[in-house]
């Protein structure tokens, strides 16, 4: 697949994801203090930025709002291999 379609696939499904968040009366801050994280790591998770698998099996069944949703897991993105930041190489 290429590196374009996938970035279409993920900002599609993160659309989806916030159309259900809001339909269902949720707020992303919320779901953060439920799963005991940051707004902002919560945020990196949902765009692919973070990467911890703990935090993706507790989104999958975390249950949200007095009427226990959870949040279809086909939205939630599947956690990525870290990657490497710091100083780039040198070029010699």
């Amino acid at each position: 697949m290429s590196l374009a379609l996938n970035d279409n696939l993920s900002q599609s499904r993160k659309r989806a994801l916030d159309a259900w968040f809001v339909a269902n009366g949720i707020k992303k801050k919320d779901v953060a203090k439920e799963l005991d994280i940051t707004p902002q790591q919560l945020s990196q998770f949902l765009n692919s930025q973070y990467t911890k698998l703990s935090v993706y099996e507790k989104l999958c069944s975390v249950e949200l709002g007095e009427e226990g949703f959870k949040i279809p897991k086909h939205l939630v993105p599947l956690p990525t291999k870290a990657q490497k930041t710091g100083p780039k190489a040198r070029v010699a």
